[in-house]
């Protein structure tokens, strides 16, 4: 038999833990839900034959939990930490743009997320019996949080990019705004693929 404890008082993740635990196919698990001292504990049992099966299965509900629940959480905490400078409408900005990022790169980031986390959190309950799940998260991802980083600082860029373009084109168009025109009448003709610009003098 294996047993293993999720601590945490996230009710969403104790109902999203409990939830996929009662839905999930394997035979011979068993769990509670209790609440002690500091911590209200889901406290699962295994009594089958295949432990190896029942730790991945774990492992992928604890992982999506952890994606579903505290990246957001977690971009949030680095930016503030990294770029503190920044004020907080250009922070949503940013943090929208990791957003985006993760939408268009869903496919090539979502796996490499995910087994970062899962491989950090099958190793952890095949080795332990409990697992405080704000801490583990906080203390045992170093690679997951490089990640998150790495998609930051690229979301940071790109607003720093978009900033400076925004700010030159308000630049260039006050300039030429302040400007009088030195032709009274232009005329743009395409001939064979090729544009001509005629003006009157």
């Amino acid at each position: 038999m294996k047993s293993f404890c999720i601590k945490t008082n996230n009710e969403k993740i104790l109902s999203y833990l409990l939830k996929n635990l009662e839905i999930s196919s394997l035979e011979n698990i068993y769990f509670v839900n209790k609440e002690f001292k500091c911590y209200k504990n889901i406290i699962v049992h295994y009594l089958g034959n295949d432990l190896n099966y029942f730790l991945v299965l774990l492992s992928d509900i604890i992982t999506d939990s952890i994606m579903i629940f505290y990246e957001p959480i977690l971009f949030r905490k680095l930016l503030n930490f990294h770029y503190f400078y920044f004020d907080d409408f250009e922070k949503k900005i940013i943090e929208q743009n990791c957003y985006n990022y993760l939408t268009e790169e869903e496919n090539k980031t979502l796996k490499y997320r995910k087994d970062e986390i899962e491989n950090s959190v099958l190793k952890y309950i095949s080795e332990n019996k409990s697992m405080i799940l704000d801490g583990f998260v906080t203390f045992r991802l170093e690679n997951y949080l490089k990640t998150l980083e790495e998609i930051i600082d690229y979301s940071v860029q790109q607003y720093v990019i978009e900033k400076e373009y925004t700010e030159f084109i308000n630049l260039l168009e006050i300039y030429i705004n302040s400007k009088e025109p030195c032709t009274s009448l232009i005329h743009l003709i395409y001939i064979n693929g090729e544009s001509v610009l005629l003006r009157k003098r």
